[in-house]
């Protein structure tokens, strides 16, 4: 299967850096745009691409012969993403969490300046 030829994005910004790099702009279910390319482009553009990832929300999709195979992304976002995963792959935890909800809803708990000096955090 062949990559289709994809549009310029001759002038795509991110904080105040101009880039010429060929990608095409996706839309996920949630209305999240995603940018997909093709590994031969992402060779060329490779440092761009490091630049464009580095910023938190970005991710790029990069294809071969037209399938998704890896999605770049800042640290902060795969370090945000890992976690996640580690907290919701612990059902004592989960339920940890679904109590302190159910909880906060109906006004228990301990206030935050109450937790804070526990802590001694102030």
């Amino acid at each position: 299967m062949n990559q289709p030829s994809l549009p310029i994005r001759s002038l795509t910004f991110f904080r105040n850096v101009r880039y010429n790099v060929h990608m095409k702009k996706t839309t996920t279910k949630k209305g999240k745009q995603k940018s997909m390319l093709s590994a031969t482009n992402a060779r060329r553009d490779f440092f761009k691409l490091i630049e464009m990832a580095q910023h938190p929300g970005q991710e790029i999709t990069i294809t071969v012969d037209g399938e998704p195979k890896v999605v770049m992304m800042s640290f902060e976002d795969y370090e945000g993403l890992i976690e996640t995963l580690e907290i919701m792959s612990d059902p004592v935890l989960v339920k940890g969490i679904k109590q302190g909800m159910k909880e906060s809803k109906l006004g228990l708990g301990t206030p935050w300046e109450e937790v804070k000096k526990e802590l001694n955090l102030l």
